[in-house]
């Protein structure tokens, strides 16, 4: 009954609907031109009165919502700064380097760079900055029938993930007793949960705008995860340094926790299709899981990134278990703060790429469930052999295939809908920029 009463709607009027995908981030600039004209508008609540109109807890959120710091708005100036003559220079050389066209002068000055601290500083503030706006553009690529609603979570001056260093040598006759395991290990539950719960905030606005489609370009792995567990068995232990082993052991015990914590994004946004960045440490995700591309849940896919000769990146994370399906990341132009565009790579930016398809999926059949849109998007893939034990559906996402797929399942059964979609469209040659206007992002190949 559901479904004929969405497509009677569309029967109806079926040149006023739009689908809007929200873009769990750093923060989106509503000014910017690719961005202003695609915006979620909340029509019950009036922007910038400082009431909450509609009464759903949330005051001003007209375009989304700051859950960072809990008000409407979406992106914080202060920081517009950081963009440099030096952080633009390392942005168009790291595109260069990743398409194997640098210079042996250009890497040699970006590693000079990368061996400076105020640049370090100054680049990953840009970069938080930039992010969310990046991957919107990515999201939209212009297209007029889709929305972004803003979700601010991510923090504009997160540490940079790369610069942790861990301890590699410790004392081999480090113990931990009893009583010290289980406050470690109930101090790690309660960060795991204290991290999680804002996650389960945001997933309950997403489910309450009905969004079909949600993007989260961002990620905790064992190597932040060793970060964070580090100090804390440093107290323990009452040492600076713990041996590699121990510290292994708590990182991946938190690393459970976090995942535990963090299903709330699929479980509180049931209806939603959660779209994932593998990451971007070159690891294999089926060992060391992150999260939240690790949660196993039906309505969450997970992306890997392609280099512009469709091979999988050097950085992008792989798992053919946990990562679902790849897409273009390297070298992609799309929207940053303040009017600007800028040539970025990352499976931050893969991932954005696979939710515009996925939006693209419910215009031609709203009454698609996540899990649905889930299927056509793995079922209709280019498979490559390369990407065979790299990528569960060992392929690149076919965005005119699914397409069709899509349109189809409005007649038939969904795998009838792909089997078809298989035997009428081809395959296609790997050309990104055919593909999309806009690209993906990750300043640092290690960075997330």
């Amino acid at each position: 009954m559901h479904q004929w009463i969405i497509l009677g709607l569309l029967w109806l009027c079926p040149k006023g609907y739009s689908t809007t995908i929200a873009v769990i981030d750093s923060g989106l600039d509503i000014e910017h031109p690719d961005i202003h004209q695609h915006l979620y508008i909340n029509q019950d609540e009036y922007p910038d009165n400082r009431r909450d109109d509609d009464q759903n807890g949330y005051v001003d959120d007209h375009n989304g919502w700051n859950f960072s710091g809990q008000n409407g708005e979406l992106i914080n100036r202060q920081y517009q700064d950081s963009f440099t003559p030096d952080v633009a220079t390392f942005f168009a050389l790291q595109a260069k380097s990743l398409e194997g066209e640098a210079t042996e002068s250009e890497k040699e000055w970006m590693k000079n760079q990368l061996k400076d601290p105020d640049f370090i500083k100054t680049i990953t503030i840009y970069g938080n900055y930039a992010h969310g706006t990046h991957v919107a553009g990515i999201a939209l690529m212009g297209h007029k029938d889709l929305r972004v609603m803003g979700l601010k979570l991510l923090p504009t001056t997160r540490p940079f993930s790369a610069a942790a260093r861990l301890a590699r040598e410790g004392k081999k006759d480090q113990k931990v007793n009893w009583l010290e395991d289980k406050l470690l290990r109930l101090a790690l539950s309660l960060l795991a949960r204290a991290q999680g719960a804002p996650m389960g905030m945001v997933a309950e606005f997403i489910n309450q705008k009905e969004a079909p489609v949600a993007n989260a370009s961002f990620g905790v792995g064992l190597k932040q995860a060793l970060s964070i567990v580090k100090p804390l068995l440093g107290r323990a232990l009452s040492q600076p340094e713990a041996h590699p082993e121990l510290l292994d052991r708590y990182g991946r015990f938190f690393m459970g926790e976090v995942l535990k914590a963090q299903k709330v994004l699929c479980t509180k946004a049931p209806h939603t299709l959660l779209v994932t960045a593998a990451g971007n440490d070159g690891a294999n995700n089926d060992e060391d899981p992150i999260s939240p591309a690790g949660l196993t849940c039906p309505n969450k896919i997970s992306v890997a990134a392609l280099d512009q000769r469709g091979q999988l990146a050097s950085f992008s994370n792989f798992g053919g278990d946990t990562v679902d399906i790849a897409a273009p990341g390297v070298g992609i132009d799309s929207s940053v703060p303040d009017g600007g565009r800028l040539k970025m790579s990352g499976t931050s930016q893969a991932a954005p790429y696979i939710a515009h398809v996925a939006a693209l999926l419910y215009l031609e059949n709203p009454a698609l469930s996540p899990e649905a849109m889930k299927e056509i998007l793995m079922g209709t893939v280019d498979h490559q052999p390369h990407l065979k034990g790299k990528v569960k559906s060992m392929g690149s996402v076919n965005l005119d295939r699914a397409r069709y797929a899509a349109k189809r399942s409005l007649d038939l059964d969904l795998a009838s809908a792909i089997a078809e979609a298989l035997a009428t469209w081809p395959d296609v040659p790997y050309l990104p920029q055919d593909h999309h206007p806009f690209s993906p992002y990750t300043f640092l190949p290690s960075g997330f």
